[in-house]
């Protein structure tokens, strides 16, 4: 870009692949709590704010900037120098394409550096979190204040944690109560993974956890995030089956989910360890039916998806 011996589309080529970037930026830092807004004009700038308020950078000169590069029709909008006007000639590298080309790579620069600080100290705070012999009630705001709510950093921290006092002092501050959605675009959906219902999984298997365990699955509000209603499989069956016999009260609703998963598999595998360990199943209504995974439409889901037990 810098040469004499620009392509005369120079100025679009820089300037997708500099969109290329920056979306890709997006879909790294975005909190998994995130939900586009209703207003598809307007995504693009959510985006942006949601991670702003995520890593705490409204005092980061480079935010504001960030979000000018995000308003729609900005002079820093790169839509404006990727796309030509019509079938007009390419627009040319021309002193403004520079200076926009520049600042959006000093955004960026400044936006890596500040990212990688922080992931840096989140990841050292979260070492010494689970360094604690006893971990008390300030160690859980320190994880709720100074770590990024993102699935990278929550993740390092639940799928290592192993003292036992975190569960309830976790379960006390409401780290449980709120599952990610789904989160549609357009004709796709994604599901975002939940660090805190692998922890559960975990957890489930240790036998001095398993009562308070089932107690919190069984109050994680309903889901349509398959990731996470796979976990609630997974509690289950490491619970012993009388304890998870609240959970899999609600089992006949995940069958409602379109995605394609192991689930179906996964509710089958507990019907048949409810039935070995002696938890009534029989169903007056479908004999050999599974009343458990009884619920709306789920029960004709649930038999033919071979949920019917022996």
């Amino acid at each position: 870009m810098m040469g004499e011996g620009s392509l005369l589309t120079t100025t679009h080529m820089v300037a997708h692949a500099l969109r290329e970037i920056e979306s890709s930026l997006r879909d790294v830092l975005l909190p998994p709590s995130y939900q586009p807004p209703k207003d598809k004009r307007d995504g693009h700038r959510a985006e942006v704010k949601a991670i702003i308020e995520t890593y705490r950078l409204a005092d980061n000169p480079a935010a504001s900037v960030w979000l000018k590069l995000a308003e729609q029709g900005s002079e820093l909008s790169l839509p404006r120098q990727a796309h030509r006007d019509a079938l007009a000639a390419p627009r040319r590298l021309d002193d403004t394409a520079r200076r926009v080309f520049a600042e959006v790579e000093a955004l960026f620069d400044t936006l890596l550096g500040t990212f990688e600080t922080s992931f840096l100290t989140a990841f050292a705070v979260i070492d010494d979190l689970l360094k604690k012999d006893t971990p008390t009630r300030k160690d859980v705001d320190a994880l709720r204040n100074r770590v990024p709510n993102h699935s990278v950093t929550y993740g390092h921290f639940f799928d290592r944690v192993e003292h036992p006092k975190w569960l309830d002092l976790l379960a006390g501050e409401g780290f449980f109560k709120s599952p990610p959605d789904p989160i549609r675009e357009g004709d796709t959906i994604r599901f975002p993974p939940w660090p805190e219902s692998r922890y559960l999984v975990r957890m489930a298997k240790v036998a001095e956890l398993q009562s308070p365990i089932a107690e919190i699955a069984a109050r994680i509000p309903d889901s349509e995030n398959i990731y996470v209603l796979q976990d609630l499989a997974d509690i289950c069956l490491a619970l012993p089956a009388q304890l998870s016999v609240p959970i899999v009260a609600r089992a006949g609703k995940w069958l409602e989910t379109p995605a394609i998963s192991l689930l179906p598999k996964k509710l089958a595998e507990i019907a048949n360890k409810m039935a070995a360990e002696g938890i009534p199943h029989g169903d007056p209504a479908q004999p050999g039916r599974c009343r458990f995974l009884r619920g709306g439409s789920s029960g004709s889901q649930a038999a033919s998806r071979g949920l019917a037990l022996p």
